[in-house]
């Protein structure tokens, strides 16, 4: 019994990898691919002279394509790789009488010491129950009930981006460089705050008029 649940613990550690794996390719891929293209939507606006409220737009969208990926992969991490449990259920999805043998295998396997000793089910059924379900779970074909399709059409999402953006440099080089650098470098009010030196008080020169203020005090330096 116990080299058969070692089995079906195996396959479904597997099935955790391969899920979290096209999980993460699937998020990753689309969630670059959306900041990505809003990123260039928004260079190439700002290159070819529109307004400014096309910076925060475009950054606000490349942002929320990110956040929305990955709150993505958390669920599909959290339903489909998380424990056992979920591995068996993704993996039998399909199948529901898999599924539930797949279930009641892990769980019982877990309590087969207070069963045994309990007397709730009789340990030699539940052991002929993990072997069969043992031979299934290794009949199983990953690549099949677990496909790689969702991953494939993020990363192809992404290539398709980037490769609109190589086609964008060849035509408009100029200006979606300049629009990436309004997009991304500081802002203008910034920048000029930046670069312009600080100011200094003077005091008037000389035989020029010196301005009074409240009660007629002077308000140049070198009066007082």
């Amino acid at each position: 019994m116990a080299v058969a649940y070692q089995e079906i613990a195996r396959v479904l550690r597997r099935a955790r990898r391969r899920a979290g794996g096209i999980g993460v390719a699937t998020a990753a891929g689309f969630g670059l691919a959306a900041a990505a293209g809003a990123l260039f939507l928004g260079a190439l606006g700002l290159g070819l002279g529109l307004g400014p409220w096309v910076r925060p737009a475009a950054l606000s969208v490349a942002a929320l394509g990110v956040v929305l990926a990955a709150a993505w992969l958390v669920r599909h991490l959290w339903n489909t790789a998380w424990g056992l449990e979920e591995a068996a259920r993704n993996v039998a999805r399909g199948d529901p009488a898999l599924r539930s043998d797949l279930l009641s295998s892990v769980e019982l396997s877990r309590d087969r010491d207070e069963v045994a000793r309990t007397g709730r089910f009789s340990v030699a059924l539940l052991d002929a129950h993990v072997e069969l379900t043992s031979a299934r779970a290794s009949a199983l074909d990953l690549s099949t009930v677990l496909p790689a399709r969702p991953a494939r059409r993020g990363l192809v999402a992404l290539g398709a981006v980037l490769l609109a953006q190589g086609v964008a440099f060849l035509f408009l080089g100029p200006q979606l460089g300049r629009g990436y650098a309004r997009l991304l470098g500081p802002r203008p009010g910034r920048r000029a705050a930046a670069g312009s030196p600080p100011s200094r008080r003077r005091s008037s020169p000389p035989g020029r008029a010196c301005p009074t203020g409240w009660r007629g005090a002077p308000r140049c330096r070198g009066a007082r």
